[in-house]
């Protein structure tokens, strides 16, 4: 053959070979629109058109009616870095079960609209999931949220609890407050050039650690290809733009601070091997190895939320749905048919000892002084009403009783007394009951769900350097109402002073458990020179529907330290040396006056001083989407006492 010719063969074979490696190549690595074009979901792709935030945006959707219907609908809710198109399997168990279910895309996920001008919440995600149910005619469904779909599947369920029959949670994000526990900000600049890495190698090998358990099989790299896809294509600027700006939400939108208030029958699936943090990476070692504990934060929030139910798996990773379905589904599809909490109490009850006496601890304490007395019966079984309340009126002091919960969804119940009455709720009796219990070795674990008369409340327990338990309990978001001048003059009258007494804050009542009156006053030592009448103080609280007057002051506000004093209603003494209930109240109402920021940092309040019994009650309030959701109530608590019963 002439050298020219077979030449021209050789230049031939080898762009023949070169374009069939190069398609090779392309076929491998694809490139897909900003929503998501070119990629094929399993089900017709359907579209609700709706205006927000001052721009018309488009939701990707899929509608799936089952051959026999049984009347529920099922809302999946897909995670960060998924899509409605990766409940694929489970889109067929529950139609195949008779539930019509409805897979969305959020906006600025996959085939939804990635709008550059939008203010991604969570409550914006919820309300534009209601909005497309709502045009569909569903008004009540089962939600069921995996990874970042769970934090949202937990708001949708506390905006619209009566539209959520039951709540399912797959391996949720967000069960742990990352920013509380050490894991630095990062500004939206710094979310944006982690964008700019995204790798189909990076997200593989990320999947395959957190998602798989350390295991991997073929058919994950068409979710892989389907994430990278949109980084490789004309819009993936877009995606960077709104990926980053959904970071920033994850990370700065808790909804830990809420459990207590969900309402719905709940199932918490959780991969034990899971160990999801975001943005642990970036938080010292020492932080970093404390986060993601998926087996701890699962039974902790099992505990705290309502009507719950944790099912495990302990050799899965954060993708339970994908990684064994068969198993997946059985479970739920077994829980939806009957759906019921878990038993809370572990086999280390409360029962398994018997306490017959009377333990006197201080709460608040200050370098193991003053604080709160309380006299705690950490086993009042078969205690009556009428004895429990003869124990505070043998003691004089605010008095709290343990006893056995009443239902699974709960580990006890408290109970409360002053000499006069009986409370629904008193945080530093439970307080100091749950530190005594836990100096005692006698809870079942870290976190402990309590009811109360007043409703639920969570204890957190953690341990100083010396071993000595720390104690914080929630509280619910507080509320604040101002005092007309009627009520404001009727107030200053009782406690003996005029209107040069106080500051320019306005009087108003202020309650998380119960109804406070917030007196701002002019300095510490006008504070401190109160000296209302028992009779004025019980006359003024019972015209303006308080249970106590609640006085304060500013020591430093740079330092968030404050002073105050609490005149009680009608407890049968005079004073008290330290409320933390009040001083939630208080937290709020210093948030509304704007004489704290908005942040999570500690507010520090000072009382008893003018009794002699200086105290100290740290108070932190929670936020989500920039708005406060609840608090957590601390101090330091010392033994005093063991009287007999």
């Amino acid at each position: 053959m002439h050298l020219r010719a077979l030449f021209h063969l050789a230049v031939a074979a080898t762009v023949a070979l070169g374009a069939s490696a190069a398609s090779a190549q392309s076929a491998a690595e694809p490139a897909y629109g900003p929503e998501l074009q070119g990629f094929d979901y399993p089900y017709p792709v359907e579209h609700y058109r709706f205006s927000s935030q001052g721009q018309e945006l488009d939701m990707a959707y899929l509608d799936v009616k089952p051959a026999t219907p049984n009347g529920q609908t099922a809302v999946l809710l897909h995670g960060k870095n998924f899509c409605a198109a990766t409940w694929d399997g489970t889109i067929k168990a529950l139609s195949g079960a008779g539930y019509r279910v409805i897979a969305m895309d959020q906006i600025g996920f996959c085939k939804s609209s990635k709008p550059e001008r939008y203010q991604f919440t969570f409550q914006q995600l919820a309300g534009n999931s209601r909005a497309l149910l709502a045009s569909l005619g569903i008004e009540h469904s089962i939600m069921v949220g995996h990874s970042t779909g769970g934090m949202l599947a937990m708001r949708y369920a506390l905006m619209y609890p009566d539209a959520t029959d039951r709540l399912v949670l797959v391996d949720p994000i967000g069960l742990e407050d990352w920013k509380a526990k050490g894991v630095p900000w990062l500004s939206l600049d710094g979310w944006m050039q982690r964008e700019t890495r995204v790798t189909a190698d990076g997200i593989r090998a990320y999947e395959r650690a957190t998602y798989y358990a350390d295991t991997w099989d073929p058919s994950y790299e068409t979710w892989v290809q389907m994430l990278v896809g949109m980084y490789r294509g004309p819009g993936r600027a877009a995606v960077a733009s709104s990926s980053a700006r959904l970071y920033d939400m994850i990370a700065t939108q808790p909804v830990f601070y809420e459990f207590e208030q969900i309402k719905p029958p709940t199932l918490l699936f959780v991969g034990d091997k899971d160990t999801t943090a975001i943005g642990k990476d970036t938080a010292p070692p020492e932080i970093r190895k404390t986060l993601g504990n998926y087996p701890v934060l699962g039974k902790e929030a099992a505990k705290r939320i309502p009507h719950a139910q944790l099912i495990e798996f302990p050799d899965l990773g954060h993708s339970p749905q994908i990684q064994a379905p068969a198993r997946f589904h059985e479970a739920l599809l077994g829980w939806l048919q009957h759906p019921r909490p878990a038993r809370r109490w572990s086999s280390r009850s409360l029962e398994d000892g018997i306490m017959t006496t009377v333990e006197l601890v201080s709460v608040f304490t200050v370098d193991g002084q003053g604080g709160n007395p309380c006299p705690i019966v950490a086993d009042a079984s078969g205690m009556s009403a009428s004895e429990m309340q003869d124990v505070a009126r043998r003691h004089g002091h605010e008095s709290g009783f343990v006893l056995p919960a009443e239902s699974d969804d709960f580990d006890a119940t408290f109970r409360f007394f002053v000499p006069n009455h009986e409370m629904e709720m008193c945080g530093h009796a439970t307080i100091g009951a749950l530190w005594l219990l836990a100096r005692q070795g006698r809870l079942p674990g870290d976190t402990i769900r309590i009811a109360t008369r007043s409703g639920p409340v969570t204890g957190f327990i953690s341990r100083d350097r010396s071993g000595e338990p720390r104690v914080e309990i929630t509280q619910p978001v507080g509320k604040t109402v101002p005092l007309n001048a009627e009520q404001r003059d009727d107030v200053l009258r009782a406690l003996a002073v005029g209107p040069d007494a106080i500051g320019n804050e306005p009087l108003c009542n202020a309650v998380t458990s119960r109804v406070k009156t917030l007196i701002p006053m002019r300095s510490p030592e006008t504070l401190n020179a109160l000296e209302p009448s028992v009779g004025d103080v019980e006359g003024v609280c019972g015209r303006i529907g308080s249970t106590g007057l609640y006085p304060f002051a500013v020591v430093d506000r740079a330092a968030r330290l404050f002073e105050a004093r609490q005149f009680p209603r009608s407890s049968g003494y005079r004073e008290d040396a330290a409320t933390g209930i009040a001083a939630a109240a208080l937290a709020f109402g210093l948030l509304d006056y704007g004489l704290v920021t908005p942040d999570d940092d500690e507010i520090r309040i000072l009382q008893g001083r003018a009794m002699g019994r200086l105290s100290e009650i740290r108070v932190r309030i929670g936020f989500a989407g920039g708005r406060p959701v609840g608090c957590l109530l601390g101090g330091n608590v010392v033994l005093l006492a063991t009287p007999s019963r």
